[in-house]
């Protein structure tokens, strides 16, 4: 447990919603009035790193087209469909088989929409706020802004 007043030993370690502003700022080294220092944004741009999201691994339709395979209720339907077909029962066979593209195709269909809405939301994403900076409004690029920054609604 963090002592009151006392310095955090990691910034992850800090239940920053719980404290009051006038603590935040403190342990932060910012000004409600002034902001961060151009020189102490700077550095901490170095020491943090830009403010942006790692982007995963992009995946190919045909990825995610083969992945719905790897579903186990797809498995077993595709095993009770050989079945069928080893055993002479074509009805079920075709039955079984359609349902099963079916569900890989609606499966793949929602996946690959999921992906698309995902980079679009990525690209609409505001990428400039207001800031303090040295006492002075500056437009603030998203992945320039650091911990300690004032942003202004």
């Amino acid at each position: 447990m963090q002592t009151p007043g006392a310095a955090p030993k990691r910034w992850s370690d800090i239940s920053w919603h719980t404290l009051p502003s006038e603590r935040v700022l403190a342990l932060l080294g910012s000004a409600r009035e002034r902001g961060l220092p151009e020189t102490e944004a700077e550095e901490r741009l170095r020491e943090f790193g830009r403010n942006v999201l790692t982007a995963a691994k992009k995946i190919s339709p045909w990825e995610l087209f083969l992945g719905q395979f790897k579903n186990v209720l797809v498995v077993i339907l595709l095993l009770a469909a050989l079945l069928s077909g080893v055993f002479g029962h074509v009805t079920e066979f075709a039955a079984i088989t359609v349902i099963v593209l079916f569900a890989v195709f609606l499966g793949f269909i929602q996946e690959y929409r999921a992906e698309r809405a995902i980079e679009a939301l990525k690209r609409m994403a505001a990428p400039g706020a207001t800031a303090l900076r040295g006492g002075e409004e500056r437009e603030v690029h998203a992945e320039t802004r650091v911990p300690g920054d004032i942003i202004l609604l």
